[in-house]
Order: C-alpha cells, then structure tokens, then sequence
C-alpha cells in the first residue's frame, strides 16, 4: 500500500502541533485534542462552546509548483486554519479583540516550534512554512464569539511523482 502523500503528512503535523497547545506559560489557551480536525464539513459556529478552542485545519486549490531538473519540485500550496473560540469576559469589542489576538498568537507559536527550540519545518514534514495575514473575526455582534482565518504557505522540496 503507498505511504500518504506528503501534503497529507503536512496536515497531520499541524494538526499534532495544534492539538499540542496546552495552556502552559506558551500559551494561552489549552486545546482539546478531539477540537483539531481536518473535516472542513464541520459547521464552525454550532460546536458546543465547551469544545472551544476549535480547529479545523483545510488545504485550499492556491499555491504553485515549480519543476527542477533531476525530477526535483518545490511544490507550494496553501493551508487555512479556522478557529473559533469565546471571549471569556464579555461582548465587549476590546475583550473579543485580545481573544482573537491571543489565538492567533497561539497557533502561530505551535506551528514555529517544536518544545522551545524554533522550527517552520513541523518538525521535518516541509521545508518552510509562513503564516499569511489572518482574516479579522471578531466583532461578530451580540456574541462572545471571535472567530480566526489563519491562511498559511507551506513548501515542500520532493521528487517529482512522489506526492
């Protein structure tokens, strides 16, 4: 049986990196590891707020490809991590604000670090990856809700026919 392709391999791996925030000094939010997925199916908004923080983790059709002699390609392709979590103190746009400041600072910290040591590799499964600037989310009403759109640029550097 063929080994999944390393774009799937990527997207395990930022899942596993996700799934790792722990409210510990790094972070400031503690994920369950059952509200990481990559199921794009899954209606944000209606998971139960005791499931939050919230991840689904999606490959959309932008990116490039660039073939090289020797069968070689660096092959790019974009990721979009969606998450959704609560204000824990109120409606109020300043509170929404850090919230979704805070998440974002999260998953950028767990996707360039393995432990403490800087890592934009997830650990050896791509060759870099960058995260682009995130969609804002939250001042959406009467709601404690904030929701982040996390876009990010993964290379890979693989022989070609070997996905």
């Amino acid at each position: 049986m063929p080994s999944e392709s390393q774009r799937f391999q990527v997207l395990e791996a930022m899942q596993t990196k996700l799934r790792q925030m722990d409210g510990s000094p790094n972070y400031h939010n503690a994920v369950k590891s059952a509200s990481v997925v990559l199921d794009p199916a899954i209606n944000l908004l209606t998971v139960p707020s005791t499931e939050l923080p919230y991840f689904i983790i999606e490959p959309t059709p932008e990116g490039s490809k660039f073939y090289m002699p020797a069968m070689r390609l660096k092959h790019q392709f974009q990721v979009v991590i969606t998450g959704r979590q609560d204000a824990a103190t109120g409606i109020g746009t300043a509170r929404k604000a850090q919230a979704w400041e805070r998440l974002i600072q999260d998953v950028e910290y767990a996707l360039t670090h393995t432990g403490t040591v800087d890592d934009v590799t997830l650990g050896g499964k791509c060759t870099d990856i960058r995260l682009l600037e995130a969609t804002p989310g939250f001042d959406l009403g009467m709601t404690t809700t904030i929701v982040v759109v996390q876009p990010a640029v993964v290379t890979l550097l693989r022989s070609y026919g070997t996905p």
